[in-house]
């Protein structure tokens, strides 16, 4: 039976450093800018979200 919950952590499939790196450089390459409002309200949610995955 296959996982269906799947890990959308990338970092969480690599398992070796240069795994982590290539990674790393793929996230830097799409990464944006966000404002001090965005980026709060983004950490905001991830807490919400991951308050809400651990219960």
């Amino acid at each position: 039976m296959e996982n269906k919950a799947k890990n959308l952590n990338p970092f969480a499939q690599a398992s070796t450093n240069e795994e982590r790196e290539r990674v790393w450089k793929s996230l830097k390459a799409v990464a944006r800018p966000v404002s001090k409002k965005e980026g709060e309200r983004l950490m905001k949610e991830a807490i919400r979200l991951q308050v809400e995955n651990n219960k």
